[in-house]
């Protein structure tokens, strides 16, 4: 009798699955934090986060109860904190309307902070053996060569007709399984630039290798170019050797997250830079009114967000005057600003040249 895919597809992810932490249990919250933690963000880097923040928080209502400081700060360096904050408001739901049990209905998952289609298909599936689809990109990538779908993956459109692929294929196996072998195949073997073909599985389901268009496959719109910027960093200590540190605002980039001051740089800005060589200080005022005087630039590096690019120009500077009031910002201790969360960009400054 021949084989299916998905019994080929669950028979090899079965035997070659990588041996991962949060494969090891059924517990719907774990799953819950592993599967967040893994959007756009690599296996190897979540791996100590996971462990890190079940042993801070190993229960939804340790998670619910904790200080949202001190989620971000176990978040600390993995980047897209809205993810650290959607894990907190949504533990706090779940504590209070579904008495500290992730609900095993999907639709009611499907409401709480955070849950989108793609983390309410893998807990549904994965935790509770449920058949909901659970596609991210890796998932996307595979079928549309499985089925030889030339959609633009980038459109509802084509997701949609992706989710009844994989629903379909679905009615003859275990759901829990058989989503996890999607995303195991798309990240070891169904790879975007080099596919592995000759090593794959199911190289006798797929349309797009029989037709010999699978480096064809999938179609993907280009994304748009990143937003550059470039803004000037305040490195300031006082005689006790507190840095001057300040907090964000509770909504957009880095939200609550805390930062080293610094001012978007125009092209005044770049001119006063360049006469540093030649005059021995420059003041600058923040919006919130802070007056800092740069002696030298120390450091300029580029981090990279999803949508804008920052160069960082970090200055040596010294903090003259700071409106009673106004100011959000104040000298810190190291020890105090170890127990901060702070934004990555600002992170890797205060570990290069703190001393």
């Amino acid at each position: 009798m021949n084989e299916s895919f998905e019994q080929v597809l669950c028979r090899w992810y079965e035997s070659n699955h990588r041996k991962l932490p949060w494969r090891e249990t059924s517990d719907p919250y774990k799953i819950w934090i592993s599967e967040t933690m893994l959007q756009q963000t690599r296996v190897e880097t979540v791996i100590p986060y996971y462990f890190r923040f079940l042993e801070q928080f190993p229960t939804v209502q340790d998670l619910a109860k904790a200080d949202e400081q001190q989620v971000l700060k176990i978040w600390e360096g993995l980047g897209y904190y809205s993810r650290a904050r959607n894990l907190h408001v949504a533990a706090k739901e779940i504590t209070e309307k579904y008495c500290g049990k992730l609900p095993y209905d999907p639709k009611e998952l499907l409401k709480l902070k955070g849950f989108g289609p793609y983390t309410t298909g893998a807990v549904a599936s994965i935790a509770y053996n449920l058949p909901v689809p659970a596609v991210d990109g890796n998932v996307m990538r595979v079928m549309s060569r499985i089925e030889k779908c030339f959609s633009d993956i980038t459109r509802a459109k084509t997701k949609k007709e992706i989710e009844g692929f994989v629903r379909a294929h679905m009615k003859n196996c275990a759901p829990c399984i058989f989503n996890q072998a999607l995303m195991e195949l798309g990240a070891t073997v169904c790879l975007p630039k080099n596919p592995k073909c000759l090593d794959c599985p199911v190289q006798k389901f797929c349309q797009a290798y029989q037709d010999g268009c699978a480096l064809d496959l999938p179609i993907k719109s280009k994304a748009k170019a990143r937003k550059k910027e470039t803004h000037l960093v305040f490195y300031a200590r006082d005689h006790e050797k507190r840095t001057w540190v300040q907090k964000r605002p509770n909504t957009g980039l880095l939200a609550n997250l805390y930062e080293l001051p610094h001012i978007l740089v125009g092209s005044q800005e770049k001119e006063a830079c360049r006469r540093l060589k030649e005059d021995m200080f420059l003041d600058f005022q923040t919006e919130d009114g802070v007056v800092f005087r740069v002696s030298e630039v120390m450091l300029t590096f580029t981090h990279l967000f999803t949508h804008i690019e920052w160069e960082l120009m970090v200055a040596d500077a010294k903090v003259l005057h700071a409106l009673a009031g106004k100011s959000i910002g104040e000298f810190c201790t190291p020890a105090e600003i170890e127990k901060l969360p702070f934004a990555a960009p600002f992170l890797k400054i205060i570990n290069t040249v703190f001393v």
